[in-house]
């Protein structure tokens, strides 16, 4: 049977075939078809159909050969009938009428030799636009994604959308917030993190070349207390001068840059600043905590002795270690508070409720009221500075 697939138009010598459907095709005396059955002995000719058509004795129809393929029958001499048309077609196995692929149409010329396949289209390298070039029963296949950007700016898109080559266009880039990422996209992550504050901008130690291991950095948080809060959980997106300048969602983690933390107390800001408090606060009003509170009287907890009955937040007793029960008072370094002589390098405080350093500070407990500060405080501000970072 001729194959459906076969479209274009065939003129020669007067016989004319078009679409191949429902035309009886004469073949030379003797020829046999490649899936109509087999030819009778010493070559008799086979009666077949084209489009359920039935032939004329000595016609003939081309099939299916396996896995597809279709070629033109020819009689034992290798001749033809001038005049006669076979479809043909060349493709890979299992490609006849997938995609763009289908047969084309053979003639007998007048020297009764089949001439070349004409009009069929076999399989070829995929292009993008919108077919099945490759005759795999997948339009635009294969051709991947497009990547472009760098940094937080990188963005991708398929190479061929809709039988058209993909456009990337990279992402719009965003402030540093010293996070590890290449925020700006312009090749350096974090540059300019060596501040210490994950906004990129330093408001206590402010010299970076005298004091690159500490820095004061202000801002606001609302995650509740000081002590225990070590991991950052808005993504280091804090900080007076950044996008979250009141700290919703931060921790005081979030306010110092990656490989910083939040000082521990005096030996860890004498460990980074030769001057101890000194250089902290470069004008007034600025309060820059550590992890540093006490066990009520102001006096530091900087002892050893964890015993919950005797060293708690109102114990007021020397010898008491940092703990979540010495929680009262706030302290560091700064131009702001309470002025501390009992704690070593640091030299301020918040008195008690924050009294001492005002408003956008917040520390009062409703339970323990006055004696849990760095267990409860929240900072809703970008005034009043915020805390001592110190390199890792």
């Amino acid at each position: 049977m001729l194959h459906r697939n076969v479209a274009p138009l065939f003129v020669l010598a007067g016989a004319a075939l078009i679409g191949c459907a429902r035309t009886s095709l004469s073949a030379p005396s003797g020829a046999s078809s490649m899936s109509g059955g087999a030819g009778g002995a010493g070559g008799a000719p086979v009666t077949s159909s084209v489009s359920g058509v039935g032939a004329a004795p000595g016609s003939v129809s081309s099939g299916s050969g396996a896995g597809g393929a279709i070629a033109a029958s020819t009689s034992s001499g290798g001749g033809c009938q001038p005049g006669t048309v076979m479809p043909c077609y060349g493709g890979a196995p299992g490609t006849l009428g997938v995609g763009v692929c289908h047969a084309g149409g053979q003639f007998c010329a007048p020297d009764g030799q089949w001439g070349p396949c004409l009009g069929e289209v076999t399989p070829s390298a995929e292009v993008c636009n919108g077919l099945d070039d490759d005759c795999n029963a997948k339009s635009d296949d294969g051709f991947g994604v497009l990547v472009c950007g760098i940094g937080a700016c990188e963005n991708s898109v398929s190479a061929c959308q809709g039988g058209k080559p993909g456009i990337c266009t990279p992402l719009s880039p965003l402030p540093e917030t010293c996070d590890g990422i290449d925020n700006d996209c312009d090749g350096i992550a974090d540059n300019g993190c060596t501040t210490g504050c994950s906004d990129g901008t330093r408001e206590g130690f402010i010299d970076v070349a005298m004091y690159p291991g500490i820095a004061g950095c202000a801002g606001g948080f609302s995650m509740p207390g000081i002590l225990s809060t070590l991991a950052p959980t808005c993504g280091h997106a804090a900080g007076n001068t950044g996008l979250n300048p009141l700290g919703i969602g931060c921790s005081v983690t979030d306010l110092c840059s990656p490989g910083f933390h939040v000082c521990t107390g005096p030996a860890d800001v004498l460990a980074h600043s030769k001057t101890g408090c000194g250089g902290a606060a470069p004008g007034p009003g600025l309060f820059f905590a550590t992890r540093q509170s006490s066990n009520g009287c102001a006096v530091c907890a900087l002892g050893a002795n964890m015993d919950p009955m005797v060293c708690d937040g109102a114990s007021c007793m020397a010898g008491c270690a940092q703990t979540s029960l010495t929680a009262n008072d706030l302290f560091g370094c700064g131009s702001l508070g309470a002025v501390s002589n009992s704690c070593d390098a640091l030299d301020r405080f918040s008195g008690n409720l924050c009294t001492a350093l005002g408003p956008p500070w917040q520390c009062d407990d409703p339970v323990k009221s006055g004696y849990t500060e760095a267990n409860v405080v929240t900072k809703p501000g970008s005034l009043g500075g915020g805390v001592l970072c110190c390199a890792n």
